[in-house]
Order: C-alpha cells, then sequence, then structure tokens
C-alpha cells in the first residue's frame, strides 16, 4: 500500500529512495515478513500497536515530504535549476523528513512482527545509509548556500523533532 501511495505522489519523474536505500529498506521488509515472531499476548499487542502506528506514520511523512517538494523531490543528491532550500512547512520541522519516515516505515515493520533479524537490518544497514545520504545532502546544501543552510542547521533538526534536539544559532 505504502510502496503504491508512493509511485503515485512521484508519478512522470525519476524520484523516489536511491538503490542502496530501497535495497536495504525491502531487505529489512521481507526480514519482517519471513521472521515473524510471537510472545506473551501483551508484548505482540504493544509491538502490534506501535509497529503499526509506525509504519503509517513513516509512510505519510515520506508521501508529505514527496508532495511538499513536488517536482525539487529526486532520488539524486543534486541541485535543481534555481534550486531553493525549503524551510517552510515540514522542512521547518525536519531537514529530512522523508528519511526520517523510512526509517519509521521499517522500524515499523521490525515491532510489528518481533523479528530480530528485520531489526538488524534496520541498525546495521538501513540507518548507516540513510545517515550517510543525511550528511552527503546536508553537504551539498551548505555549498550551494551556506548562510541560509547553516541558519537552517541550527534551528531544525536532521531527522527527529525532539526539543532538546533544537540548537541555538550561534552568538545567541
Amino acid at each position: 500500500m505504502w510502496a503504491a501511495l508512493e509511485s503515485r505522489c512521484v508519478r512522470g519523474r525519476a524520484a523516489g529512495l536511491p538503490p542502496a536505500i530501497a535495497g536495504s529498506l525491502l531487505l529489512t521488509l521481507w526480514l519482517a515478513l519471513l521472521d515473524v515472531r510471537s510472545g506473551p499476548p501483551g508484548l505482540v499487542a504493544g509491538a502490534a500497536a506501535i509497529g503499526g502506528t509506525l509504519v503509517v506514520a513513516g509512510a505519510a511523512l515520506r508521501v508529505a515530504a514527496i508532495r511538499a517538494l513536488g517536482p525539487r523531490f529526486l532520488d539524486a543528491i543534486a541541485l535543481m535549476p534555481d534550486h531553493r532550500i525549503e524551510t517552510r512547512g515540514l522542512y521547518g520541522v525536519l531537514r529530512h523528513p522523508s528519511e526520517t519516515g523510512t526509517l519509521a516505515l521499517s522500524l515499523g515493520a521490525s515491532c510489528l512482527t518481533l523479528s530480530p533479524l528485520s531489526l538488524l537490518a534496520w541498525a546495521g544497514l538501513l540507518l548507516p545509509l540513510v545517515a550517510w545520504r543525511v550528511r552527503l545532502e546536508d553537504a551539498v546544501l551548505a555549498a550551494h548556500d551556506p548562510e541560509l543552510f547553516s541558519r537552517h542547521r541550527a534551528t531544525v533538526p536532521a531527522l527527529l523533532p525532539l526539543p532538546h534536539s533544537r540548537q541555538r544559532p550561534a552568538g545567541s
């Protein structure tokens, strides 16, 4: 369902997940399906509630990020002609909401199925690849508009909108 929704949002343009991240996400999801575990009813119910919420929230966040950028949403780390750094709306809360959505969706699948193999793939493969991509994107945006990106980076967290993660701009 999520893949169909995302493909509908990016129809007609080359956008989506980069191959390494897409492959890692698929591996995590497949492992979750192949390694479904059971446990005490309370654990299963709690994991289902948390996992289901993360899957739905992650997919919704990714779709919202894609829609917010429209044709500027690309799978490649590149700048479009007349590129501007988005700092409003969803991108005023998170610098990389689509990556946060990817991580939440995959982690949710691991929780939903109680799969340690899926969780291991998430932590050992998907999370490091997403962190690497965030660093690359930040470097490209910082080179494009150092002043604006520096202000944006100082006030908007990369992946998690935690109150303590917001930094104060230099000099305050």
